[in-house]
C-alpha cells in the first residue's frame, strides 16, 4: 500500500504535507510495518495447445517477454465469419483451463476436447517468483456416454509437485498461483473488456480488491474522514468561539468608545466647572478685597470719630479750665459776694463739670456701636464669600477625583480590550493546528474571559461611585 501510494503521490503531484498525512494515516493502520507482504510475480513462457477447442493438433505460442498481448484471428475456413470463430476466446481459455481456474462457461471437461481428437492437452510453461516451472492438464473421452479421465501434473525448479490425488495438486496450485486471481488478471476476453468499461463504482471497485487490499484503503479512507470530520467540527467550534470573542470585543469596544464619550463630556464639563470656579473665587476674592477695603475704610472712620471726640474733650476741658479760673478771678475781686450769685455760679459749675462727665461717656460709647453696625454687614459678607470660596475649592476636588476614576476605568477597558484582542490572534492560530491542540487553545479565551468578569466588576463599583 505504501509503494502504490508513493506512486499515486508522484503521479497525480500530491503537495508534500498532504502526502505526510496519508503516510501516518497508514501508518497507524498498521500498513507501514518492516515485514514485506508476501505477493506472487507470475511470467508466463509458452503455452502449447492439442485437441482443445479448435485446436485439433500441437500449436505452441510464445509469450515471453511480451507484456500486454491483444489476441487477434482470422476464420481461413469462413471468410464471411471474419475473426468469429477463429480460436480466440478457446486460446486464452486454455491458459485459464490449465491452471483449474473459473473461466466463466459453463461447459463440461468433454466439451472441450476437439471433435476429431480423443485427448484435450494444454502445458503452460514459465516461472513463478523466478522459479521455472511447467503444468499440464489433459482430458481424455471416451465412450458414447461423454465420460472423460483427466490428468493434472505440476513440476516447479524440476521438483514435481503432482499429488497422489488430483485434488492435491489443485491445492497446491491454488496456493502457489493465486489461481482465484487468474481470470481477473491473466486474461481479459473481449466480453470482460466490454463489462469492465461498463462497470460502476462498486463494480470496478469489487474487481480492483482481487489485486489490491483495498480494505486498507477503505479504512485509511474513513479514518481520514473521521478525522476531517473531527477538524470541521472544531472549526466550527473555533469559529463560534472566535465570533464570541469578536462580539466581546465589539461590545467592550462599543463601551470604551461610550467611556471615551463621557469622559470627553466630563472633561468639557469639568473646564467649564474650573473656568466657572475660577471666575467664581475671582469675584469673592474681588469681594473679599472689597469688603476688607470698607473694613478699613470704617476703621480709619472709627478712628477720626475718635480723634475728633478727644479733640471734644480736650476743648471741653480747656472750657472748663478757663471758666473756673473765670470764678477764681471774679471771686478775688469781690471777696463778698452774694448768696444767690454764688449758688448760682456753683449750680453752673456743677452742670458744666456733669455735662462735661456725660459727654465723656457718651461720645466712646457712640462712636463704637456705630462703627461695629457698619462693620457687622461687612464681616457676615466677608464669611460668606470665604465659604463660597471653601465650597468652591471643594467642588473642584470632587471633579479631580471623578476625572481619576474616569481614568482608572478607561485603563481597565484598554486592558481588557488587549487582553481580549491576544486572545483572538492565539486562537487564529490554534485553527491551523491539529484537533490534539484544541483543548489548549480554550485556555486564553478561558483567561480572557475570567479578566473581563474580574475587570467588569471594578468598573461597575467606579461607576456607581461616580454616580454617587
Amino acid at each position: 500500500m505504501t509503494q502504490l501510494l508513493e506512486v499515486y503521490a508522484e503521479n497525480t503531484g500530491m503537495r508534500p504535507e498532504v502526502l505526510e498525512v496519508a503516510r501516518d494515516a497508514l501508518k497507524e493502520l498498521g500498513s507501514m510495518s518492516s515485514e514485506t507482504p508476501t505477493h506472487s510475480h507470475l511470467e508466463l513462457q509458452e503455452v502449447t495447445i492439442e485437441g482443445f477447442g479448435p485446436f485439433k493438433t500441437s500449436v505452441t505460442y510464445p509469450l515471453a517477454d511480451r507484456g500486454v498481448v491483444a489476441v487477434t484471428g482470422r476464420n481461413e475456413d469462413d471468410a464471411a465469419a471474419a475473426s468469429n470463430g477463429a480460436g480466440k476466446t478457446s486460446l486464452l481459455t486454455s491458459l485459464l483451463w490449465a491452471f483449474k481456474a473459473p473461466d466463466g462457461r459453463a461447459m463440461n471437461a468433454a466439451d472441450y476436447v476437439n471433435e476429431e481428437s480423443k485427448m484435450a492437452r494444454v502445458t503452460v510453461t514459465g516461472a513463478i517468483n523466478q522459479e521455472p516451472f511447467e503444468l499440464t492438464r489433459t482430458v481424455r473421452s471416451w465412450g458414447s456416454a461423454g465420460a472423460t479421465r483427466s490428468g493434472l501434473s505440476l513440476t516447479v525448479k524440476g521438483v514435481d509437485l503432482t499429488g497422489q490425488e488430483q485434488r492435491l495438486t489443485e491445492e497446491t496450485l491454488r496456493t502457489k498461483f493465486s489461481t482465484e486471481l487468474l481470470p481477473k488478471t491473466l486474461v481479459f476476453t473481449q466480453e470482460d473488456l466490454l463489462s469492465l468499461l461498463q462497470s460502476n463504482d462498486a463494480a470496478f471497485k469489487s474487481l480492483l480488491s482481487c489485486v489490491v487490499d483495498t480494505s486498507g484503503w477503505e479504512q485509511a479512507r474513513d479514518r481520514s474522514l473521521a478525522e476531517l470530520r473531527q477538524l470541521n467540527r472544531s472549526i466550527e467550534s473555533e469559529q463560534v468561539l472566535a465570533q464570541h470573542i469578536q462580539s466581546n470585543i465589539q461590545r467592550a469596544e462599543a463601551e470604551l468608545q461610550q467611556q471615551q464619550q463621557l469622559l470627553q463630556e466630563w472633561g468639557r464639563q469639568l473646564q467649564q466647572q474650573q473656568v466657572e470656579a475660577a471666575a467664581s473665587e475671582q469675584s469673592t476674592l474681588q469681594q473679599v478685597a472689597s469688603i476688607s477695603a470698607d473694613i478699613r475704610q470704617l476703621q480709619q472712620l472709627v478712628t477720626a470719630a475718635l480723634a475728633t471726640a478727644a479733640e471734644q474733650q480736650q476743648t471741653l476741658k480747656a472750657a472748663n479750665v478757663a471758666a473756673q479760673e473765670a470764678t477764681a478771678t471774679a471771686a478775688a475781686e469781690q471777696p463778698v459776694a452774694d448768696g444767690q450769685q454764688s449758688h448760682s455760679q456753683l449750680g453752673i459749675h456743677i452742670s458744666e463739670d456733669a455735662l462735661q462727665q456725660q459727654q465723656q461717656q457718651v461720645l466712646p460709647v457712640y462712636a463704637e456701636s456705630a462703627a461695629q453696625e457698619q462693620l457687622q454687614p461687612l464681616l457676615q459678607a466677608e464669611r460668606q464669600a470665604q465659604q463660597g470660596l471653601a465650597a468652591q475649592q471643594g467642588r473642584s476636588r470632587e471633579l479631580k477625583g471623578q476625572v481619576t476614576a474616569v481614568h482608572a476605568r478607561r485603563s481597565k477597558y484598554e486592558q481588557l480590550l488587549s487582553a481580549t484582542n491576544k486572545a483572538c490572534n492565539s486562537n487564529g492560530s490554534t485553527d491551523k493546528s491539529h484537533s490534539s491542540s484544541n483543548e489548549h487553545a480554550h485556555m486564553p479565551v478561558a483567561a480572557v474571559l475570567a479578566a473581563a468578569a474580574a475587570a467588569a466588576a471594578p468598573a461597575a463599583v467606579a461607576t456607581a461611585g461616580t454616580a454617587g
